[in-house]
């Protein structure tokens, strides 16, 4: 049953928003006054006595009141009985205030236990005091706070779901029952029995809402739901007929945060891409809720730990993470999304929840008076001082390892438009709009299709956090050009019957009316929404990236083409190397066998010989003829030739196992190219006086390394063949492409002075590219 269907009431359609619209209102009051009534009880109507007890334990803590200690009670008696009404009466009935008898100026006895003395003491209730009051305003406004946080969802204009209403019943109940438990000890307008019964039904609803939130578990059994609302619905009616121990609640409590934290443990696992959002909100989760169960544990095993209200001034944080995690909307540019909220909360939850566990600490070594407050608000000032220098560092180590903030908002555009000049990939642009970009921008749902020009095809580029159960196919994406440019809110998406319900805004990636692709956006970390400077911002991110893909296009058709040259240069040399041995060679050979000995002088003979020599040494650099024994054979002639060739100015050497391993003739020749290129660099232009080739030729790979001495060349970046070509490196550029042609990597590392080293390395488990 949907939120919808409980809280509209059977009336015609026309008039459902105004019925509904008054039900909430009369439910955001009725909380309300609630809290004010019990406000009410906590400041006039409990009396000032002058002292604190302890609700469980029965001992005095602070004192008020400066009296003669002989006539007045001290911090650590035992109260055993005020005026008629005895501590074991108070303790066993939910109905009975202690303080029954005490009016304003006029004299109670108290009976209390110091030490091994039972005293009497006449106690004039004198009314109250300024410090007494500021104690009783110390926690009373964080119920308010689960209350305004709620009614701000129970009155947002956004769908209604659920969550909604599960996060409605999450923050009203908190509220009243943490306004009731501050009120508790002194048992007036049943505010103990609404404590207890508040408790209990507190476990059904948070563990239904963390089922819930921030998307449903799957399995969701609502039998199984309806029943535990039912044990929890007895468990505190059995309050309200005191049936359970008055400790028994405490149990209640725990099961609620235990059951919590565990269900959003569970949220972390089965959504992977949720996790940045949900670390970020169990960590706030427990760190708030840590103080707090230190005193519920303290209560429920009687230790003297009784004093601890600094330690729940944190605890508001709480419906404040949760709103921000699911329902806040985004509010400016691009570059100031709300999540940006989580640093400072969660800067002043380390802080608080360091500053509660220090004075529990310090009661526990050295019981005070129980002042925690000013003590509180003097440690807070300490606490400033080192604020300047913490926060820089804890917003940098949030942004980076829980928001994924790699670039600063307020310069993503910028960033993104230098990155993507220098790229010339279209995995490098997806890696950078993926794992930097989108990220910064906390968009962890997202998804980039290309378009062929001309055609209805489409190619999937990346996707990113999209649930396993809305996953789209290529045909998918096509059907939402359509809605280019369009927000589709959260009253449209998360419908599975349309193509992708995942994605919230769909923007064009075109380029002078030709369609390029298009960007899908989920739903944004901490905010679901989109405003429309966002939309604005993130369409300019997305006309850079219809830009840099059309470049991309061009590149990879010059790349295609610059491939195609070398490959039709290998197949020209390849045929003028057969020609000149079958035709010109052969020929050569017919012509000498005609002439006699008398023609065939020996000067002539010299001559034929040197043709003949020169005619084979050109068919050897058209085509190596020793690739035929494979590629180690054919390196030993090419070390020979360039020794020749060097005449002594540079040595050549190389440094190769002997190997008679064989690879496939596209790959051998492209390798011997790429050594033979790399060889002859260092030869003509380095003012190297040493090169060697390295290298190992084995069954899984083939890796060459060529190394000399020279003088260093600078190395464009990025490394590319445009690059290579606008620097005028030809060689360069020609061992690129031929590396790529194989699928072979190819690296180069040169400095000034040094030298230079290349190296190439082909898996066997490669294939040549077509």
């Amino acid at each position: 049953m949907s939120a919808n269907s409980l809280l509209t009431p059977s009336e015609p359609a026309e008039n459902r928003p105004t019925i509904l619209q008054r039900l909430r209102l009369v439910i955001a009051l009725a909380v309300f006054g609630v809290l004010l009534m019990y406000s009410y009880v906590k400041l006039v109507v409990i009396p000032y006595m002058g002292f604190k007890h302890h609700p469980t334990l029965g001992t005095v803590g602070d004192v008020f009141e400066e009296v003669d200690p002989e006539a007045s009670v001290m911090t650590g008696d035992l109260l055993l009985m005020a005026g008629s009404v005895t501590w074991q009466d108070y303790r066993n009935d939910a109905r009975l205030p202690f303080f029954l008898e005490a009016r304003h100026q006029e004299v109670i006895l108290l009976q209390v236990q110091r030490g091994d003395q039972v005293l009497t003491i006449p106690w004039r209730v004198i009314g109250p005091t300024l410090e007494e009051i500021s104690d009783r305003f110390t926690l009373l406004w964080v119920p308010y706070v689960f209350w305004l946080m709620g009614t701000i969802v129970l009155f947002t204009r956004q769908g209604w779901d659920s969550r909604r209403t599960m996060y409605v019943a999450f923050t009203y109940l908190t509220a009243i029952w943490v306004m009731a438990g501050l009120v508790s000890s002194a048992k007036i307008f049943y505010s103990s029995i609404l404590l207890h019964m508040g408790v209990w039904m507190s476990v059904p609803v948070y563990w239904h809402f963390h089922w819930l939130f921030p998307q449903p578990l799957p399995r969701f059994n609502r039998r199984a739901f309806l029943l535990l609302y039912l044990v929890f619905a007895l468990l505190a009616a059995a309050e309200w007929f005191a049936w359970l121990p008055t400790t028994a609640f405490v149990i209640g409590v725990l099961l609620a945060l235990l059951g919590s934290m565990i269900l959003l443990f569970a949220h972390l696992i089965s959504n992977p891409e949720q996790r940045r959002t949900l670390g970020a909100l169990v960590l706030a989760v427990a760190i708030s809720i840590a103080p707090g169960s230190l005193i519920m544990i303290s209560y429920f095993t009687n230790s003297q730990i009784w004093s601890g209200a600094s330690a729940l001034l944190i605890v508001p944080a709480i419906p404040v993470a949760y709103y921000y995690a699911v329902f806040a909307p985004s509010r400016g540019g691009v570059g100031t999304n709300t999540n940006r909220m989580i640093t400072p909360i969660f800067f002043a939850t380390i802080t608080y929840s360091f500053l509660a566990l220090g004075m529990l600490a310090a009661q526990i070594w050295q019981p005070t008076t129980g002042r925690e407050v000013p003590l509180a608000v003097d440690i807070s000032v300490m606490v400033g001082l080192f604020t300047a220098i913490l926060y820089p560092i804890v917003q940098e180590t949030i942004d980076r390892r829980i928001l994924g903030i790699s670039i600063p908002p307020t310069q993503v555009l910028e960033t993104y438009s230098a990155r993507i000049t220098t790229s010339l990939e279209i995995k490098r642009l997806a890696a950078v709009l993926r794992d930097e970009v989108l990220p910064s921008l906390s968009i962890h749902q997202a998804a980039l299709v290309a378009i062929q020009p001309g055609s209805s095809t489409s190619e999937i580029l990346f996707e990113m956090g999209i649930p396993r159960d809305q996953t789209c196919e290529p045909d998918h994406y096509l059907a939402l050009k359509q809605e280019a440019g369009r927000w589709r809110g959260s009253e449209h998406s998360g419908e599975l019957h349309e193509p992708c319900p995942w994605a919230h805004l769909i923007l064009p990636l075109s380029l002078q009316d030709q369609e390029i692709g298009l960007l899908l956006l989920g739903r944004r970390d901490l905010g679901g929404s989109y405003s429309q400077a966002d939309i604005s911002a993130l369409q300019a991110l997305a006309d850079q990236t219809a830009l840099a893909l059309v470049n991309i296009r061009q590149a990879e058709q010059l790349h295609a083409l610059y491939q195609h040259d070398v490959l039709n240069q290998e197949a020209m040399q390849l045929h003028l190397a057969r020609e000149l041995h079958d035709q010109v060679l052969n020929q050569l050979a017919a012509l000498a066998n005609q002439l006699d000995d008398q023609r065939f002088t020996p000067e002539l003979q010299s001559a034929y010989q040197q043709t003949v020599k020169s005619i084979r040494d050109m068919i050897s650099g058209l085509r190596p003829s020793m690739l035929n024994y494979g590629l180690y054979s054919a390196l030993l002639e090419l070390v020979d030739d360039l020794n020749a060739q060097a005449a002594g100015k540079t040595s050549i050497h190389l440094n190769l196992p002997a190997s008679s391993e064989r690879y496939p003739p596209e790959v051998e020749l492209q390798l011997f190219r790429i050594v033979q290129q790399a060889a002859q660099n260092a030869l003509q232009h380095s003012g190297a006086s040493r090169v060697e080739i390295s290298g190992r030729l084995s069954p899984d790979a083939a890796e060459f390394f060529v190394h000399d001495n020279g003088k260093g060349l600078d190395i464009p970046s990025p490394f590319d063949v445009i690059s290579l070509l606008e620097k005028q490196h030809f060689g360069l550029a020609g061992m690129y492409e031929r590396a790529a042609i194989i699928n072979a990597n190819l690296d180069i590392g040169s400095t000034h002075g040094t030298g230079t080293q290349i190296s190439v390395r082909w898996l066997t488990t490669q294939e040549p590219s077509s």
